[in-house]
């Protein structure tokens, strides 16, 4: 899984496989106190190019990574484990500028081309991608819900089966029937 964030921090960040609708088991889960390593049972420790360690959302340092918006990024391999049906991706970002222009990646794995993506665009409405056996879908965050420069949010993104769902500080904030297993991907 590639972490390519534009200029923001992030704080942690979960990936779910859902064993059932209620059920979740953590793929992986990368707290950032002081490393990009994985503390889920599967070990994914992540590559480290570029980013450096800051403070979190808390003032504690060396809890979250910063990224300069051009090159920098972290990197965990592929695994089985993440080429589940179904995915939760959770984690905490604070930004520092909006993109100028295109749209930035926070997250991808496979990216829309493949299985799943999370993006910022200039307007800032976030934008949550899948590719499940059913198709490529896109939706953003909706309007009232742009992420703002300095501020720390909490983001989930969802796809269950049947729904893609956006979630900002733990209020739902977009939903869009999308059915089917999402493909799987050899990128990392």
């Amino acid at each position: 899984m590639k972490q390519h964030l534009y200029p923001l921090f992030l704080l942690t960040c979960w990936l779910l496989t859902t064993a059932g609708l209620n059920a979740q088991t953590p793929v992986a889960y990368y707290a950032f106190s002081g490393n990009a390593k994985d503390q889920s049972v599967n070990g994914n420790n992540a590559l480290v190019s570029g980013a450096t360690l800051t403070q979190d959302r808390f003032g504690w340092a060396n809890s979250a990574f910063s990224f300069d918006g051009t090159q920098s990024f972290l990197q965990a391999v592929n695994t089985a484990a993440l080429n589940s049906n179904y995915t939760t991706v959770s984690f905490w970002a604070k930004l520092k500028a909006l993109p100028v222009q295109g749209e930035a990646y926070l997250l991808s794995f496979g990216g829309w081309q493949e299985r799943w993506k999370v993006s910022l665009p200039t307007h800032g409405k976030l934008v949550w991608s899948t590719n499940a056996s059913s198709g490529i879908t896109d939706m953003d965050s909706g309007a009232g819900n742009e992420l703002t420069v300095g501020v720390w949010k909490h983001l989930a993104f969802v796809h269950d089966g049947t729904k893609d769902i956006i979630y900002i500080n733990g209020v739902q904030v977009a939903e869009k029937n999308v059915a089917g297993t999402l493909n799987n991907t050899t990128q990392s």
